[in-house]
């Protein structure tokens, strides 16, 4: 992982904070998938402070690993 991935529940069924992304940058492969489980165990996941606008953040939806 090039980044240092935090990953703290929010809520005992639901819900994740994660920090130490900067999501104006591509993922590697491992912070990636890192991410996709996070979001498969905690289904709603929070990034705080996040500087992305609407064209990045849908440009970087279509991401299919």
């Amino acid at each position: 992982m090039s980044e240092t991935l935090k990953i703290t529940p929010l809520h005992p069924l639901f819900g994740a904070e994660l920090e130490g992304l900067d999501l104006r940058k591509p993922l590697d492969d491992e912070t990636f998938a890192a991410v996709l489980d996070a979001f498969n165990t905690y289904s709603v996941l929070l990034f705080r402070e996040q500087d992305i606008s609407c064209l990045l953040y849908t440009s970087d939806a279509a991401d299919e690993r």
